[in-house]
């Protein structure tokens, strides 16, 4: 973490924040009025007309801050594009880290004569939401949107100088005609500055002289450099379902990093240059290094833990006491400012949870340490790149033996013994005593693995009676005993009732709800009429299989495939048939894989005279597909998802 400028100085900067830009706020010039379609692609609902951002320094009394400032000027072209009038903005609340201000906009409509309508948004259009209980979003809705719309909105975040220069995001999910951005700095902070997948095509750079005046009346001079850069018709790049990475990874950016402040006068600091030195400055760091260092005392703990021997059992005893006894307050942080404090309060942030916990197991005798991970919705980490912005999440980890365990203390439901979803598929950071270091995070052992075995009796009134027994394993029991545990009605929709072949189910007993254990079982009993029409019964015999809609719809894509794990899903059915009926033609066995077999679904039936038996094995033998191996995917997903609609038909004797 960047602590910039913790020197003992009391001095005050002072640079220039006027926001001057190229067009003027809420007027529109006369070829914003007459376009009516985007050259490049005609087919765009909405285009960014213009967008700009500056970033620039200040620092006042030992209280330093990064002012972002933005104005963004939008065309609704058509009305597919009228969903563009509703912006949100982003920003980070916790510890009011980021502090946002001015916020002003304006719809503007061609008017009857030659002078446009201009309506002013107000406080019923705008509306602040807590996305995280750490972040926030301020919303805009602005009034009087149609086809032919200009919206102009501008905003300033106030940021407290403690981590990197803010990322500066050139794309959007409309085309960008133009992106202005400019930084202010001072000469004393030394940036390094990486233009990711953009050329510069303008760059205007102008100094200025500029002074340090200290708390005792001296004055410094230094000078101050104001660097502009213009960027023309940037395409639009869209979420997928299933991404490897996120748009962080994908969208062209200026990545700004803080390696040296030279202040005149005082001891040069350098910061994150290497990875080598991020370790070093989060082993410098009080509120990281400083938490894990510390021994808290928890009586109930150290009394167990003492009459522990094996080392495995100790840390899983330790790991599973943090997730059961404590509660996450849903707030995330890369530090804590005190786990003494969290072991009183019994809950804390990700961070509190997760430096307590590595405090607890290194002074059971344990080696452990912390670890920086960025989950996969933060995206891909950027070894190239080393800067603490390239994580969003502290882990513990602990080496026992020969096995390593990284541990979410924060994520109550899943099993210490295997790694952390969120970060499967991607790196960590190791920050050790010495030196830190990377490790690619995979376990190909555990998966989302659920095994569901229906024993089904059809009454003579087509009523399908009967008991189910669904097992979730690994990382499916991760998932499922979450949703259980914290909103049940939630958990029976989606997983029971809510699909559209779900299950009317008269009772349900769960096993392993409350332990630590491998397999979270659920047993269903359920009476669930099957559809008639005439003298025939239909009934879908894959009612509790958990597949939701089809992923992979589009015809291309630009990025690639994640699963983050392997998936096995098997069924098993066995329906029992009254006397009055007779199956109309099985569903024919099928099988469909891909071309390295590391996708597979089977489906097998057969029959006698009054039993149907049926299965249905899926697996998914590798996590990412490539973009080039799309296609199949789309393939067998399209085969798998016609199995899952496909019906089994029954007949009334006469």
């Amino acid at each position: 973490m960047k602590f910039i400028l913790l020197v003992i100085l009391f001095f005050v900067l002072q640079l220039s924040h006027a926001q001057k830009t190229d067009i003027d706020f809420g007027k529109p010039r006369p070829e914003d009025i007459s376009l009516k379609e985007y050259a490049k692609d005609k087919s765009a609902g909405a285009v960014v007309l213009y967008d700009y951002t500056k970033v620039s320094f200040e620092y006042e009394y030992s209280q330093s801050k990064y002012i972002i400032e933005k104005q963004v000027r939008i065309k609704i072209l058509h009305n597919s594009g009228v969903e563009s009038g509703n912006v949100s903005i982003p920003f980070i609340s916790t510890y009011n880290f980021e502090d946002l201000q001015k916020v002003k906009g304006v719809t503007i409509n061609p008017g009857d004569g030659s002078k446009p309508e201009i309506t002013e948004i107000n406080n019923s259009n705008v509306y602040k939401t807590k996305e995280k209980k750490s972040y926030s979003t301020l919303k805009i809705a602005f009034p009087n949107i149609r086809a032919g719309s200009i919206i102009d909105y501008k905003y300033k975040i106030t940021r407290e100088a403690l981590f990197s220069i803010p990322i500066v995001y050139l794309q959007q999910d409309i085309p960008v005609v133009k992106a202005v951005v400019e930084f202010d700095l001072p000469e004393f902070l030394q940036v390094k500055q990486e233009f990711v997948g953009v050329t510069k095509e303008k760059n205007t750079e102008t100094v200025t002289d500029k002074y340090l005046t200290f708390k005792d009346g001296g004055r410094e001079q230094f000078k101050g450099y104001n660097n502009k850069y213009e960027f023309s018709d940037l395409q639009p790049v869209k979420n997928e379902e299933l991404m490897y990475g996120s748009m962080r990874n994908y969208w062209k950016r200026i990545e700004s990093s803080v390696v040296a402040i030279l202040i005149p006068g005082a001891q040069p600091e350098y910061y994150n240059d290497t990875w080598g030195m991020v370790g070093g400055s989060m082993r410098a760091n009080k509120f990281f290094w400083g938490q894990i260092t510390k021994e808290v005392k928890i009586k109930e703990l150290n009394d167990a833990v003492s009459k522990i021997k094996d080392d495995t059992e100790k840390a899983t005893y330790i790991c599973n006491y943090v997730k059961n006894k404590f509660s996450w307050n849903q707030e995330y942080t890369l530090t804590s400012r005190d786990i003494a404090k969290v072991a009183e309060l019994k809950t804390g942030s990700n961070g509190d949870l997760n430096l307590l916990l590595v405090s607890l197991l290194r002074h059971a005798g344990l080696e452990a340490y912390p670890v920086l991970c960025s989950t996969n919705d933060y995206g891909i980490i950027n070894r190239s790149n080393p800067d603490i912005d390239e994580f969003n999440y502290p882990m513990a980890m602990v080496q026992v033996k020969d096995k390593l365990m990284i541990v979410d203390a924060a994520e109550k439901y899943e099993s210490c013994t295997i790694l952390p979803q969120k970060i499967m598929t991607n790196s960590v950071y190791i920050i050790s005593d010495k030196k830190g270091r990377f490790l690619d995070v995979w376990d190909a052992d555990n998966k989302q693995k659920q095994n569901t075995a229906m024993n089904i009796v059809m009454t003579d009134k087509a009523i399908l009676e009967g008991t189910a027994y669904l097992k979730s394993y690994e990382y499916e029991r991760a998932e499922r005993l979450k949703k259980f545990k914290t909103n049940k009605p939630a958990f029976e929709k989606e997983y029971l009732t809510g699909d559209a072949n779900g299950v009317g189910f008269t009772a349900m007993e769960t096993t392993n709800e409350d332990v630590e254990a491998d397999v979270f079982e659920q047993k269903l009993s359920f009476a669930h009429p099957a559809t008639q029409t005439g003298e025939y019964i239909y009934f879908n015999p894959n009612m509790l299989l958990h597949f939701g809609k089809n992923p992979f719809m589009v015809a291309n894509r630009n990025f690639a495939i994640n699963f983050q794990t392997n998936i096995q899903k098997k069924l098993f059915v066995k329906i029992t048939l009254p006397e009055n009926m007779v199956s109309e033609g099985l569903p024919e066995s099928k099988k469909f894989i891909n071309s390295d077999t590391s996708i597979i679904v089977e489906r097998k039936v057969t029959g006698t005279e009054n039993e149907i038996f049926y299965t249905l094995n899926f697996e998914i033998k590798k996590p990412i597909y490539t973009i080039e191996e799309y296609l199949q995917v789309k393939e067998v997903y399209k085969n798998l998802y016609a199995l899952l609609e496909e019906q089994i038909v029954l007949k009334k004797k006469k």
